[in-house]
């Protein structure tokens, strides 16, 4: 078995090699390590439905929020939309799809050092999305990342597990779910990528046609 303390050194690549490990052995986990022995097999399964069916209950109860639809016309009524994400591309693909159907356009970021570069040149007509579940590392960073949208006056959409005002502060309408620090809060994010997405693309996609 590989150990992350056996790296020695101080160089760039030692340490990303360390991180990397640390993220896949704590951080990348769809439930928590369950330790032998256990009365049940099948607890590890267990917990992840159970997670899940929590999240979906946090999901439900924001059909009676009328955030959705407040962020569906924040969409239609910005002429351009970018998505800072964190590495899961599925809904964030979906919803780039319909924006620019609907004639804007919508461009997705990934890395920290992307996403720090291009939010220098967003104007303030655009609309942003800054996704980041608390399970991850890049805290300083997204903070970072908000204060240079802030600066540059644009609209921005948080939608997180962090509950610090420090940081929900710099956003100008925000979706925080209690999450789990573990993988499966990705899922909650992408789950209300999909609901801003229908809720768009019904009111101002399908209704348009008509």
């Amino acid at each position: 078995m590989f150990n992350a303390a056996s790296l020695s050194g101080n160089t760039a690549f030692q340490e990303d090699v360390r991180n990397c490990v640390e993220r896949y052995y704590f951080h990348n986990r769809i439930t928590p390590a369950v330790i032998p022995p256990v009365l049940d097999p099948n607890q590890g399964i267990k917990d992840y439905i159970d997670n899940l069916s929590q999240l979906l209950n946090q999901a439900d109860k924001l059909t009676e929020n009328p955030i959705i639809s407040e962020i569906a016309a924040e969409l239609a009524a910005s002429k351009q939309v970018v998505i800072f994400s964190y590495g899961i591309l599925y809904c964030e693909l979906n919803l780039q799809s319909d924006l620019i159907m609907s004639g804007k356009s919508c461009e997705i970021y990934l890395n920290d050092a992307d996403k720090l570069e291009q939010a220098k040149f967003v104007t303030p007509d655009t609309y942003t999305f800054v996704l980041f579940p608390k399970c991850l590392d890049g805290y300083a960073p997204t903070l970072e990342l908000l204060d240079i949208l802030n600066k540059n006056h644009c609209k921005i959409c948080c939608i997180t597990s962090v509950t610090k005002k420090s940081f929900l502060s710099k956003a100008d309408q925000t979706i925080v779910f209690e999450g789990h620090e573990l993988v499966v809060d990705s899922f909650f994010i992408e789950m209300i990528l999909c609901m801003i997405s229908i809720k768009y693309r019904q009111d101002y996609m399908d209704l348009a046609q008509e």
